[in-house]
């Protein structure tokens, strides 16, 4: 995710994204992923990934701690922050799905007849 995604949205009406914070090893293996937290706040996710940072349990861009944290508050203010660049974090992006919605009835092709079972009106 490069730039600032609350600036990329503005007066769009794309659905809701969700980041999910994981800590995880320097290889980002799915086994070493541990959930640090979930946030539909991008301003919220760089304030936890920064805490990560000034704490020394993530890096960004750099072996050092203290350039790590440098590094970070420079993209954020003028470059916009990479996260694929993040060592010993990783995030993860989720739109958030409209039950109605074809994306939706595409992944849970049962949804609709579901969602009328418990009461729902869906399409």
């Amino acid at each position: 995710m490069r730039s600032k995604p609350w600036e990329e949205n503005k007066g769009n009406n794309k659905k809701k994204t969700h980041y999910a914070l994981f800590s995880c090893n320097e290889w980002k293996e799915c086994n070493s992923m541990r959930l640090l937290g979930i946030t539909d706040d991008p301003e919220t996710l760089y304030v936890m990934i920064g805490s990560c940072i000034r704490a020394d349990d993530m890096l960004y861009k750099h072996d050092d701690a203290k350039e790590s944290w440098r590094q970070f508050q420079e993209d954020y203010h003028y470059k916009g922050v990479n996260l694929s660049l993040l060592k010993y974090g990783y995030v993860e992006e989720y739109e958030e799905y409209d039950v109605s919605s074809k994306a939706f009835s595409v992944d849970f092709p049962k949804a609709a007849s579901t969602w009328r079972a418990l009461g729902g009106k869906a399409g």
